[in-house]
């Protein structure tokens, strides 16, 4: 089992991708219905804060897209900018993983000046 975490854009004129997720040592496909943004495997930090941040619970948001609004990416964008600031993370792993979600970040504060599009984070495990 891992943790497979998207990062999707959804808008009225796009269709969705095929999601890849790892089954074992099998990749299979879900359907979703934005386009991928962005994709990390095991940030279990990362995912963890975001878990807190959208005040859902763990076991229930599984394959499920939970929207990520202005105030969710603009308390995000803080926490990167803390985190990177004070040296906070636990082990080079961890930095890695949080300069990755910093860089999906961008790319979704970027796209959010499109008043048509939403973001949604969602998990495969």
């Amino acid at each position: 089992m891992g943790l497979d975490m998207y990062f999707i854009m959804k808008r009225p004129d796009l269709s969705g991708d095929v999601l890849m997720c790892m089954n074992g040592a099998f990749p299979v496909g879900f359907q979703s219905e934005g386009k991928q943004i962005g994709y990390m495997r095991k940030a279990h930090s990362v995912n963890d804060f975001l878990v807190e941040l959208l005040e859902v619970d763990y076991e229930d948001i599984n394959c499920k897209d939970i929207e990520l609004n202005d105030i969710h990416i603009k308390h995000i964008m803080e926490e990167i900018e803390y985190r990177f600031d004070n040296n906070y993370f636990i082990d080079d792993w961890d930095e890695d993983d949080w300069r990755d979600f910093k860089e999906i970040m961008l790319k979704i504060k970027e796209l959010s000046k499109d008043p048509d599009a939403h973001f949604f984070y969602t998990i495969w495990y």
